[in-house]
């Protein structure tokens, strides 16, 4: 995954940094955003800069979290994955 969230002009962004990570907090500025998000929350591990959990939080109360777990960074892929049938 890969994003532009401290530059994106949608969501006003603070950050907050804790004993094991950092915590990213967007909340919507955009009407567009407001419509679907109260807030983002992205947790940051403070060992290799990958995300730890995002966690979604709508509008209409209801909540996605993915947890991100078992990650494998930077590990080669066959292109025989992609090939289309």
């Amino acid at each position: 995954m890969q994003g532009t969230a401290l530059d994106n002009k949608d969501f006003s962004v603070k950050s907050f940094e804790g004993k094991d990570g950092y915590l990213i907090f967007l909340s919507p500025v955009a009407k567009s955003m407001k419509d679907l998000f109260s807030n983002i929350n992205v947790i940051v591990d403070k060992k290799d800069y990958s995300i730890i959990r995002m966690e979604m939080v709508e509008a209409g109360g209801d909540n996605t979290i993915m947890k991100f777990t078992n990650k494998q960074l930077n590990t080669p892929v066959a292109d025989a994955l992609f090939a289309i049938k």
